[in-house]
């Protein structure tokens, strides 16, 4: 695992994925073993934001080859052990069992795992996409409001109606900021539309959604920042105030 870029623990903490530069891997900690390594051709703004992607289960996972395709693996069946306590070895079959493909000249340039057990959130070149580990086809694929950033952060909501977006570029051409500029925006995916969410000036440190998918909170500001909580339609209803 020398020069690993991203770490993903399975939701049981039996599997550890990992990606490096040039390859990834599953290790069973269990069994303490490596039982899946596949090499990665993976292009450089691809490498920075490329992170294991693992199902709430130990049988299924998601994992980047290549900046092109997402394949789902699935583990063999374990045998028991003599103990009742012993999972049994795991094996992972070599071939995948499904494959998403990127539309030709499309690649991913960045991909997270949202707080919903079996769900993944990844960008295109401008574009939203939302898969499930059930069948690797997008619930839903919106344009970005905004397609020229260094770093996306990406939070949707538990009904996966609306999509927060912050965009970070790391140097700020006017001179104003030594940490460079954000946004945030939220998205509404079934609209496939976005608005800038208003905050207060200066950078956007953290966001979150409520988890009945009504409301979100957002820290902004000059440190101590300032933290209010939006409706789902990105409208500022409480200011909390200054926030050390």
């Amino acid at each position: 695992m020398s020069g690993a870029l991203a770490l993903r623990f399975s939701k049981s903490e039996r599997l550890l994925a990992f990606h490096s530069r040039t390859s990834g891997g599953l290790l069973d900690l269990v069994g303490r073993r490596l039982v899946f390594s596949r090499k990665c051709n993976l292009e450089e703004s691809f490498r920075a934001k490329s992170n294991p992607l693992l199902t709430k289960a130990d049988s299924r996972f998601f994992f980047f080859p290549n900046s092109s395709t997402i394949e789902q693996f699935d583990a063999k069946s374990p045998s028991k052990g003599p103990a009742k306590s012993d999972p049994g070895p795991l094996e992972i079959d070599e071939r995948p069992t499904k494959e998403f493909r990127m539309p030709k000249g499309v690649a991913i340039n960045a991909a997270v795992v949202t707080f919903e057990d079996g769900l993944c959130l990844f960008s295109l070149q401008g574009r939203i996409a939302l898969l499930t580990d059930s069948d690797l086809i997008p619930l839903f694929s919106v344009d970005l409001p905004q397609e020229d950033f260094h770093e996306l952060r990406v939070q949707t909501c538990k009904s996966a109606r609306h999509i927060l977006a912050l965009y970070t570029n790391y140097l700020d051409d006017t001179g104003r900021s030594y940490y460079g500029t954000n946004r945030l925006q939220l998205v509404d995916t079934f609209a496939g539309q976005g608005r800038d969410v208003l905050t207060v000036k200066g950078p956007v440190h953290a966001s979150r959604w409520n988890p009945n998918s009504q409301e979100f909170i957002a820290f902004s500001g000059a440190m101590p920042a300032h933290a209010a909580i939006y409706s789902e339609l990105g409208e500022p209803r409480i200011l909390l105030g200054v926030l050390y």
